[in-house]
């Protein structure tokens, strides 16, 4: 049946004796029923990822059909992420696809779907009455939580510059100069200043006196008991650096 039509037609016919249509015999209505149906649709409403598992969300329920992975195409920050599996939850009109890795925190994240040409009857998204869910690309919703505060990776010192380097980004909070002990020999150097390079997740802290080549230097940093959200190190997500 054509599922694109709906509806009765009427159509009426003539019976004449001669061939010019002259002289009417008799006529008759009839009507025809079109038993097709609307196709069904199912538009996507939205994509969600959580840790390695991505769901999506139509506005109409989906046939119990798998689609085959190699269907979809999926990149977390300009990187293609592999997918393992699909399920698909018929009645909630939900999929989920299980992927081969976790998406990072704050990774931007976009889906593609690809249907064949043609009505498939396997292997891809369908409504219930077999109706090719229509390709689809969209930006997905990345809801992990970034949980691990920064480390120091590394400090290096060199007269009256101290520089350190963290394991991430660092947010443009600076915590106070009273936060850093800094000891040469066991002798306390004030800290005078701090300056942050937040993308290069570095910081650079001015002594009061320069170092002796040679010398034990020994560095601490004093963190706040709870969260706090300035005159700290953190990172974007608001993880403090440990003391």
């Amino acid at each position: 049946a054509d599922k694109k039509y709906e509806g009765n037609e009427e159509l009426e016919f003539h019976l004449y004796r001669d061939a010019n249509r002259q002289n009417l015999l008799t006529q008759e209505s009839l009507t025809i029923r079109d038993s097709s149906t609307t196709p069904q649709t199912a538009k996507l409403t939205g994509a969600s990822v959580k840790a390695n598992l991505l769901t999506l969300s139509f506005d109409g329920s989906l046939a119990s059909t798998t689609p085959n992975t190699a269907r979809f195409s999926l990149q977390a920050a300009g990187s293609s992420i592999g997918i393992d599996s699909a399920k698909v939850n018929a009645n909630a009109g939900t999929v989920e696809l299980s992927l081969e890795s976790s998406i990072k925190p704050n990774q931007p994240v976009r889906l593609s779907y690809s249907d064949l040409r043609g009505d498939q009857a396997t292997g891809v998204l369908q409504t219930p009455d077999g109706t090719d869910v229509e390709s689809f690309s969209t930006a997905v919703t990345n809801t992990n939580k970034d949980t691990q505060p920064p480390k120091l990776n590394s400090a290096f010192i060199k007269d009256q510059a101290l520089t350190l380097s963290f394991s991430e980004a660092i947010s443009s909070s600076v915590a106070p100069n009273r936060s850093w002990t800094v000891k040469e020999n066991e002798s306390a150097i004030p800290v005078l200043s701090s300056k942050l390079d937040s993308a290069n997740a570095q910081l650079d802290l001015q002594l009061s006196t320069p170092v002796d080549a040679g010398s034990s230097i020994t560095l601490s940093y004093s963190d706040l008991a709870g969260n706090q959200s300035s005159n700290v190190i953190e990172d974007h997500a608001g993880n403090d650096l440990a003391s």
